[in-house]
């Protein structure tokens, strides 16, 4: 697995750019889910997304 983390500077904070906590909690989550097989397939995520545009 391969996690890219991308901080800005001090300083440079956008108004509506996350929390780095926030983030690290996503992170974190999404390792434990991974690591205990709480995943689903690809093919099936898009599948899912298809289907809740279509409703909208």
């Amino acid at each position: 697995m391969r996690v890219i983390v991308l901080i800005s500077n001090e300083g440079e904070s956008d108004f509506y750019e996350t929390p780095t906590e926030i983030i690290k909690e996503g992170i974190y989550q999404g390792i434990e889910e991974a690591l205990s097989g709480k995943t689903i397939p690809l093919a099936q995520m898009w599948e899912n997304r298809e289907k809740t545009i279509n409703i909208l």
